[in-house]
C-alpha cells in the first residue's frame, strides 16, 4: 500500500467524526467529536492536500476525487464567514453531503 493511499484512507476516516456531528451527543466520546469537529475537518482537507500532491501525476485520471477536494476547500472556507445565517447553515450541510458522495463515488470506483 502507497503512502498516498494510507493518506487516502486517513483522510476518509477523518470524515467519520465530522460526519456523526448530525447524531446526538451523548457520551464523553461524541461530546469530544462534536466539540471538536471543526479540528477533524481542517485535518482531512491537511491530509486530502498531502494525497493530492502525492497523485498529482495522475490527477486527471480521477476527476471525481478532484471536484471532492475542490469541494471541500469550498466547505472549509465556509467556516470563516462571521455571520451564519440558517440559509449559509443549510448550503453546508448540502456541500457535506455532496463531498460524501463524490468521496464514497472516488473511493468504489477508483475514478
Amino acid at each position: 500500500m502507497s503512502l498516498s493511499t494510507i493518506l487516502g484512507w486517513l483522510a476518509v476516516a477523518c470524515m467519520i467524526p465530522v460526519m456523526l456531528k448530525g447524531v446526538p451527543a451523548k457520551n464523553k466520546i461524541l461530546r469530544f467529536l462534536h466539540n471538536n469537529h471543526y479540528l477533524f475537518g481542517w485535518l482531512m482537507l491537511i491530509v486530502s492536500t498531502f494525497h493530492l500532491l502525492l497523485m498529482f501525476g495522475i490527477i486527471l485520471k480521477h476527476p471525481l476525487g478532484l471536484a471532492a477536494y475542490i469541494l471541500l476547500v469550498i466547505l472549509n472556507s465556509l467556516l470563516f464567514v462571521k455571520k451564519k445565517t440558517r440559509r449559509s447553515i443549510k448550503i453546508h450541510k448540502m456541500l457535506a453531503l455532496l463531498v460524501l458522495g463524490l468521496v464514497v463515488l472516488h473511493v468504489w470506483l477508483k475514478v
